[in-house]
């Protein structure tokens, strides 16, 4: 039996169809991150489901406004498209954000663009998904 090295091993595990998969950083930050992943997903899970709907009904809210505005007045519908992609992917793009980031080969898979974190917008937010579940809680209390 002859001896082979690592890199000669690869090489023929490559040459045979197989992909090297490259790790950055320790085998233990790697164990960390599977580790972290599921908790994460289960924690956005939660999240996610309470910001996800009432910002839905608002943005459905606005986009029902909007396109009556377009019919009576003409105006061109063509930007209300995005604000409502936008919602109806938010669910969905944070779970894409967590694997990416937890995941990715390189920090640039992630969207590059760097932003401030807006606490006044995260509150707005919170405000709003509150006084939405309360309002539907008490419209379900009130009808039993």
């Amino acid at each position: 039996m002859k001896a082979v090295s690592g890199k000669e091993f690869a090489r023929l595990l490559e040459n045979h169809g197989w992909t090297l998969m490259r790790v950055h950083g320790s085998h233990m930050e790697t164990l960390i991150r599977y580790a972290i992943c599921p908790v994460v997903l289960a924690i956005w899970t939660i999240l996610g489901l309470f910001f996800w709907p009432p910002l839905l009904a608002r943005t459905i809210a606005a986009f029902c406004l909007a396109v009556l505005y377009s019919s009576l007045t003409g105006a061109n519908a063509e930007h209300l498209r995005e604000p409502l992609d936008a919602a109806i992917g938010f669910y969905s793009r944070g779970f894409s954000i967590i694997l990416d980031t937890l995941f990715s080969d390189s920090p640039s898979s992630v969207n590059e663009a760097k932003h401030e974190f807006k606490l006044e917008q995260v509150l707005a937010e919170f405000l709003w998904a509150g006084i939405f579940w309360v309002t539907i809680l008490y419209a379900i209390i009130s009808l039993m």
